[in-house]
């Protein structure tokens, strides 16, 4: 067959799944968004391999975010790994830190997580490539696009079910007066205890947990229903604390200038072109990103993904050539009163004076550029030094 390209506005993942399921093809499917590029190789009709640059999708991530790898051990065995060229999973299992079948199940996560995130992108680009994938080792991990089409479906239904107890990622959850046992700390549902213990929201779960939202979302949602967890209906704004570094995140407020009228999606790319010719490629981000999400078109994304590559490329050099060191300037206790995002947050926070910062980037939950771009933005804001 002829390769396919298209909108995922025009024609869902779900539709493309049942497509080249129903007619057992080979191929790999390409699918972006907002920067965010997800692969699926399929054989026969079935995922058999993934590849996401949605960080949380990572095998190591996986690994880490069920217990099994710590972040530390990720670091030693992803330097391994860049120096041998010899794949995470292997490594893993050769120096004996996690067991083959351990491994085989996580990358039989990867597969279905990756596939069935993808069901759910209502906006984005396509492309599927048909051929015949190179298969090492036979199909562990093959799971049939007819059975994703009707897990994203069930999937669906159990969002519906989910939201009406847990309605928003700012949602609040406590153990619950008169709980059941207190599980294993080291089990997903300890862990889930203990991080909440410090007063985060879901969103911030997601991150500090490393986990993809559905499976985080069932299985609260879960223990809700058991009655290990409960719904924290009042919750106190958090104070916040003096001191010039914290205040300076909260300015007095100034009248607003006038508005400008809003640029038009030619108008933001013609910008971002400009951007990326003067080298301003932060900038040209920011443009090319803003047109993505009013709706440009596959140039808009083409160019997103240009001016993130050159991005990327800079801030290594700034960044990462050298050996870092970060450290807070302000008290690690002042960052829950900062206006952060909880990707934003997870990093400020992991900025100990004690981790290259090469390291600290690896094992966060976020796109390396993304997490730069962050770090950039701590150093020039004052809020972290370098060592």
């Amino acid at each position: 067959m002829s390769d396919l390209r298209g909108q995922l506005g025009f024609m869902p993942c779900r539709d493309l799944f049942r497509y080249l399921g129903n007619r057992r093809l080979s191929g790999t499917l390409t699918a972006w968004r907002a920067g965010v590029e997800k692969r699926v190789v399929v054989h026969e009709g079935a995922a058999v391999s993934a590849a996401s640059t949605d960080a949380r999708e990572y095998l190591g991530q996986i690994l880490i975010n069920a217990g099994h790898l710590t972040e530390e051990q990720f670091d030693k065995a992803y330097q391994t790994q860049l120096e041998t060229n010899v794949p995470l999973g292997q490594i893993l299992t050769m120096i004996g830190l996690v067991p083959e079948e351990v491994v085989r199940r996580a990358l039989a996560i990867k597969v279905r997580e990756t596939a069935l995130e993808l069901c759910d992108w209502r906006s984005g680009e396509f492309t599927f490539s048909s051929h015949a994938p190179t298969l090492q080792g036979g199909v562990p991990h093959a799971v049939a696009l007819l059975e994703l089409c009707q897990e994203s479906e069930g999937r669906a239904k159990a969002w519906t079910a989910m939201r009406r107890v847990l309605p928003s990622p700012d949602t609040c959850l406590e153990p619950a007066p008169g709980a059941p046992a207190t599980p294993p700390p080291q089990s997903p549902e300890g862990r889930i205890l203990a991080a909440l213990g410090a007063g985060r929201s879901i969103a911030e779960l997601v991150v500090e947990l490393k986990a993809s939202e559905y499976p985080l979302y069932q299985r609260l949602y879960s223990m809700v229903q058991e009655g290990v967890l409960q719904v924290q209906r009042d919750r106190a704004d958090t104070a916040v604390p003096s001191g010039s570094q914290v205040e300076a995140w909260f300015p007095e407020e100034t009248p607003a200038p006038p508005r400008e009228p809003p640029l038009s999606v030619n108008q933001l790319l013609e910008r971002a072109r400009a951007a990326l010719a003067d080298g301003s490629f932060n900038e040209a981000v920011d443009l090319a990103g803003r047109a993505v999400d009013r709706g440009g078109d596959g140039g808009a994304l083409e160019l997103l993904q240009k001016a993130e590559g050159k991005l990327l490329a800079q801030l290594k050099n700034e960044l990462l050539a050298e050996k870092r060191i970060p450290a807070l300037v302000v008290d690690k206790a002042q960052i829950k009163a900062m206006p952060l995002s909880p990707p934003e947050r997870y990093l400020l926070a992991r900025m100990d004076g004690n981790r290259e910062l090469g390291s600290v980037v690896r094992v966060a939950p976020l796109r390396e550029v993304d997490a730069l771009r962050l770090v950039k933005r701590f150093a020039r804001e004052g809020l972290i030094r370098f060592s």
